[in-house]
């Protein structure tokens, strides 16, 4: 397989072929040529590929650095019976990773560095409560442990910088991030540490606020990451994150409240009368 223009992978050398199947007819090993981005994968003496037979062959590449289209892919067979290059089709699906879009299959595209998933939420919108804020992040790349988070546009709080800054994490088997942060009230920013995130995976934190007591909409929101690896500012998708027990018990509550310090104004929310009968007043005489 020779990809004609463009190279997206390191020299690797031999190739391990997987999977077990394909052995009998291509043995274990490949080889691999950086300079040309082609795989030769030979067809052990004495075995054949069978006409009509779908034969699969996998084998594994680094991905270069840097973000990059996936490029044409050509296909050539060669012996007795000769096979020309034909350009081999794509595959169009998404992967099964967090933020995958339709054509991420297509061999050797690479994302830029950035965050593959960026959401935020809360769980109350009512004015002077205390309220969950929920984030869920996962980037392409790994974050090493040091990285600092910095999320900044929680505008409209009562919390001020000598609150405590709680940080708890959620659903995940072990804790992406320290147990607190640095918050500063004048431009909604908090700080907080990583430890090391895997990339291509789903960490889930949280923190607490005091919503202001008057009416607002959510402000706008963004977040970024600094350390080895960085990842560049970017806006959070709001109200569109998993939220608490509390926050979907509450009735009448729609998609947009979840939207992060979005403050309902300070009245009744539910406003109904009714009654149960609508006949007019009847007497009954009963005569015997």
């Amino acid at each position: 397989m020779a990809p004609r223009r463009g190279h997206g992978a390191l020299f690797l050398g031999g190739l391990s072929i997987e999977p077990a199947s394909a052995h009998s007819v291509f043995g274990f090993q490949g080889q691999w040529y950086k300079e040309e981005g082609k795989a030769v994968i030979s067809i052990l003496v004495g075995q054949i590929m069978q006409r009509g037979s779908s034969h699969v062959i996998s084998f594994s590449l680094h991905n270069a650095f840097t973000a990059r289209e996936s490029s044409p892919v050509y296909m050539l067979a060669g012996g007795k019976a000769q096979i020309f290059d034909e350009v081999v089709d794509g595959e169009s699906r998404e992967l099964d990773l967090p933020g995958s879009m339709p054509g991420d299959a297509q061999p050797l595209k690479l994302y830029s560095n950035t965050w593959a998933v960026v959401e935020i939420g809360q769980d109350n919108p009512f004015p002077s409560v205390v309220n969950t804020i929920h984030v869920t992040l996962a980037s392409w790349k790994g974050l090493s442990s040091g990285t600092v988070i910095d999320i900044w546009g929680l505008l409209g709080t009562r919390t001020t910088d000598d609150d405590a800054m709680s940080i708890t994490n959620y659903n995940q088997p072990s804790p992406g991030f320290l147990s607190s942060g640095t918050w500063v009230q004048s431009n909604g920013n908090l700080l907080l540490t990583t430890l090391a995130l895997n990339a291509s995976t789903l960490y889930h934190f949280s923190f607490s606020l005091t919503n202001q007591p008057d009416e607002q909409i959510s402000p706008v929101v963004s977040i970024e990451a600094r350390g080895d690896i960085s990842i560049p500012a970017i806006l959070m998708n709001t109200g569109s994150t998993a939220f608490s027990s509390e926050f979907l018990a509450i009735p009448y509550l729609t998609i947009f409240d979840a939207a992060p310090l979005g403050n309902r104004a300070n009245t009744f929310y539910v406003k109904a009368c009714g009654q149960s009968k609508a006949y007019p007043v009847r007497y009954f005489f009963f005569m015997s």
